[in-house]
């Protein structure tokens, strides 16, 4: 399988493994399996050009139908070039059959990248997966820990959000904040907390992943569903409320259960009676109890780290006395070449003249050779002694003694080079997160529930899932989030906010935490304050939507100290503030009567503000700035 196009039968690798580890041929097969599924492995350490399963059906294709072979990163990562076979250490297989690697010394620690909730590691082992390129910053910063202040212990609490989970499949990170305060506080165990993956829309669930390890196994959730609406359960609700349940096979690392709805089922409240029945909520609790020379033993990061740089440096130093080794013994060759190359027929002759041991004899003499010199001549093909060129081994004798002092002198910069290796991997390998650590700027408000964002660009495809529905758009700007009532929908807001009051003074003003903010924006509201919003350190953009003027906006560029903004006093006006170019508008239902538009994308403000004040009639302008504005 190392070999560059290594592919081989399924049936010739589990065989060949279970003669030196005599298990059982199904558990080493699904164990090979689950090393080339993309749900289980991120990134793969095997690639099967066959069927190897999915996360909604993981079962492979039978071992005498299935192939595979190393993957790229798995070549680079355990079989880099850096490191000698022969540096490896080895030791007697169980059935005495020969030797094989006791390790192989990864690139980077692969024990912190991969989840293992096997004996493998040791006894009740549950460790967790973390992205690669978080791995990789991790390996840079203790080898460069290692180099600068090796006499000191590393502390990984400095660098506590690259210890984050990143699981295979999409999930959720649900307690980010509180996982990121454990960690600071060197508690790298503790319990992480998660969500699947669901797509709502008006009228249908799409249940896409549920979270990692959970206890109900994907492939028996339609099983489940079908379960609750034939048990009658919660008094027949579930019957009275879908109207049909149907799997499809999804992608490589998601499912796709799909539950249709009846005419005037809500479903957040269709999602708030199922979910908990199919345990869309999960928890995994990560217990590092590894195998450390035939003993379970709880190891800590640090000490995890160390094991690893311990073994990789060796092996590299090991590596490197070999390479020094067999560029010495190629020196050796080339200078009695060298030595001999204007004498080619006298070394001949004695070669001939005598046996081996003479012939070695003879040379030493006649040319002062070394005994290891000597003996590479005798054992030298009359080919390469006949068509020697001076020239070309003083080349190549001249690149040997460069690449020896490189090597000699690399000694010291192992931490640098270690550090060069998982930058190149990541570089190579990175990928984007696959479990989403949630930092959402807003939400969608629609009828009986609200959906949460994290890119404005999700925007569309959220209002595409609701088309018939009342919908509010709310982007967040602050960084505390206050409950407002229990219906829970909720105000994003600052401790120090700017409020706009209705003759268009901009003010600094204190919010003491909820000051009923909802009445103060509210329209109409028996205040002076039409507006409150966060205090910015940059310009940003008010836009004014005036219902006295049907089918008329105002967009305003407001600097971080300004004092006053035009302002239309008569009628009812909704301003709304951004501090992105990019960004979506809510419309009240009155504000256009000739159209039922819901919502402005500006898709860049700063090109449409060609003066500090705008004011653009949707009617006509939107058709000309079709580049700047869209309508839904």
């Amino acid at each position: 399988m190392n070999k560059q196009d290594g592919v081989v039968p399924s049936l010739i690798l589990v065989g060949q493994t279970a003669t030196l580890h005599p298990y059982g041929d199904m558990s080493i097969y699904k164990a090979v399996a689950r090393l080339g599924q993309a749900f289980e492995y991120r990134p793969k350490l095997l690639d099967f050009p066959s069927k190897v399963g999915t996360y909604a059906k993981p079962r492979p294709g039978g071992a005498r139908y299935t192939k595979e072979g190393i993957a790229d990163f798995a070549r680079d990562v355990f079989f880099s070039k850096t490191i000698e076979y022969n540096a490896i250490p080895k030791e007697l297989d169980e059935l005495l059959y020969g030797y094989e690697p006791i390790y192989l010394p990864p690139t980077i620690p692969t024990a912190l990248l991969y989840a293992n909730s096997t004996i493998g590691y040791g006894d009740s082992s549950y460790t967790i997966p973390r992205n690669l390129a978080d791995v990789c910053d991790i390996t840079i910063a203790f080898t460069q820990h290692m180099k600068t202040a090796a006499f000191k212990p590393f502390d990984p609490t400095q660098i506590a959000e690259k210890f984050i989970p990143d699981f295979p499949i999409e999930n959720t990170i649900t307690n980010y904040d509180e996982l990121i305060a454990f960690y600071r506080q060197g508690q790298f165990e503790h319990k992480v907390r998660m969500d699947g993956s669901v797509v709502l829309s008006s009228d249908s669930i799409v249940i896409r992943t549920l979270p990692y390890r959970a206890r109900l196994p994907f492939e028996d959730v339609k099983e489940k569903i079908e379960d609750l609406i034939r048990n009658k359960d919660q008094d027949g609700w579930f019957d009275n409320a879908f109207l049909w349940i149907k799997s499809l096979s999804g992608g490589v690392d998601y499912g796709e259960i799909i539950v249709k709805l009846k005419r005037g089922i809500n479903v957040f409240e269709a999602w708030e009676m199922l979910s908990p029945r199919i345990s869309f909520s999960g928890t995994y609790t990560p217990f590092a109890n590894y195998n450390n020379d035939g003993y379970a033993e709880y190891i800590s990061v640090s000490n995890l780290l160390s094991i690893w740089y311990e073994a990789r440096y060796n092996i590299i130093v090991s590596s490197k006395k070999i390479k020094i080794k067999n560029l010495t013994e190629a020196l050796r060759r080339v200078e009695a070449i060298l030595i001999i190359c204007d004498n080619i027929d006298d070394v001949i002759t004695l070669v001939r003249q005598n046996d081996d041991e003479g012939g070695i004899a003879a040379l030493q003499k006649a040319f002062n050779l070394t005994w290891f010199q000597a003996d590479f001549l005798v054992g030298a093909p009359l080919k390469t002694l006949a068509k020697t060129s001076k020239g070309q081994y003083e080349l190549r004798k001249k690149n040997i003694e460069s690449e020896l002092l490189e090597i000699q002198a690399s000694f010291g910069n192992i931490p640098d080079e270690m550090a060069a290796d998982a930058l190149a991997i990541k570089k190579k390998y990175a990928l984007p997160r696959k479990t989403k650590i949630p930092h959402y700027i807003g939400y969608i408000k629609i009828d009986g529930g609200c959906i949460q964002f994290e890119m404005t660009t999700e925007i569309p495809e959220l209002l595409a899932n609701f088309p018939k529905g009342e919908l509010e758009i709310h982007i967040y700007d602050g960084p505390y989030l206050y409950k407002v009532d229990d219906e829970g929908w909720y105000f994003y807001t600052t401790s120090r906010s700017r409020a706009i009051y209705r003759n268009g003074e901009i003010k600094s003003i204190a919010v003491i935490e909820e000051i009923s903010l909802r009445k103060t924006i509210c329209r109409g509201a028996a205040t002076n304050i039409i507006y409150v919003y966060p205090e910015q350190e940059r310009e940003h953009f008010v836009i004014s939507l005036n219902t006295s003027t049907p089918g008329v906006i105002f967009v305003q560029r407001v600097g971080v100290d300004r004092s006053k903004i035009a302002m239309n006093p008569v009628g009812e006006v909704l301003v709304i503030h951004s501090t992105d170019a990019h960004t979506f508008v809510n419309i009240p239902q009155k504000f256009l009567h000739r159209s039922s538009l819901r919502v402005i994308e500006f898709l860049d403000l700063d090109k449409l503000l060609t003066t500090p004040q705008v004011k653009i009639d949707l009617a006509t302008q939107a058709t000309k700035n079709n580049k700047l504005i869209r309508l839904y």
